[in-house]
Order: structure tokens, then sequence, then C-alpha cells
């Protein structure tokens, strides 16, 4: 498995993100300005997983974090992650 680079990472800076998944290759994301400090809803299928960090690249939350709820909030310089099973669909709306 390779490395990449921060500063290559695609921004998430709009509304609306979907995403296919492709087995063992995760999606990273950089919460772009325009929506830190917002929330995101996101609908998933069951073979997949979406992960917030924070600035330290710790984890706030988790797909599989219980009641937790349909609206989760943005950190600053934050990250997103989505990964799962080949073929696999997530959507993720800002709001």
């Amino acid at each position: 498995m390779g490395y990449i680079a921060e500063d290559s990472l695609p921004v998430l800076a709009s509304t609306k993100l979907e995403v296919d998944t492709k087995e063992n290759q995760p999606m990273w994301y950089i919460l772009g300005e325009e929506i830190v400090n917002q929330t995101v809803s996101i609908e998933r299928t069951e073979k997949t997983s979406v992960y917030i960090l924070d600035e330290f690249d710790q984890v706030v939350y988790s797909s599989y974090m219980k009641d937790y709820g349909n609206n989760i909030p943005l950190p600053e310089k934050g990250k997103l992650v989505v990964v799962g099973d080949d073929g696999e669909h997530v959507s993720i709306t800002v709001e």
C-alpha cells in the first residue's frame, strides 16, 4: 500500500458528495472551510464505513458509533474517510 500526501487529498467543499467505493481503497477528503462547523447526514449501505477525524487525525465520528444520530458536526481542519466493499455507495449531505 502506498502513501498519499495530505496536500494531494481532494477538498470536500460542496453540499453533496456521492461515493462509490472500491475495495481496499479508502476515499479521503479534507473538510473545506466552507463546510466547517456545519453538520452532515450520511446514507450508506451496510458494507461501508464513514469516519470523521479532527485536525490531529483522531476519530470524532465513526459509522459504527451507536446512538450518535443522523447529523454529525464537522470539525475545523478535519478529514472525512469513506471505505467499503467494491461497488457500494455512500451519500453525504452537508446541512
